[in-house]
């Protein structure tokens, strides 16, 4: 059996991968649709394109993995220490409060 961190650092390695796939085939089907639509394919639009969709793609993806590397590893967990108990109930009576003088 695996150790939480291995686990954890399995998945990472996983979901970065899948994350660099799709960014990849997302420049891909961009410069597609650009081509197809009869876009100028000028160098300038084909850089930004292609370094605007990758690092939109690529930063989703490794927030994603951060947060299932967080869960994965216990740290969700262990930052978890707050009862439910002890935290104030929302008024949702619309009605501001009257502060005690």
């Amino acid at each position: 059996m695996q150790a939480k961190g291995q686990l954890a650092t399995g998945h990472i390695r996983l979901l970065l991968g899948a994350s660099i796939v799709a960014a990849g085939a997302a420049v891909a089907a961009t410069l597609f649709y650009l081509w197809l639509t009869g876009a100028p394919m000028r160098p300038a639009v084909v850089l930004v394109a292609t370094v605007g969709v990758a690092m939109t793609v690529l930063v989703a993806g490794g927030l994603m993995t951060l947060i299932y590397y967080s869960n994965d590893s216990g740290h969700d967990r262990r930052a978890g220490g707050a009862n439910l108990s002890d935290i104030a109930p929302i008024d949702r009576s619309g009605v501001a409060p009257r502060h005690a003088r």
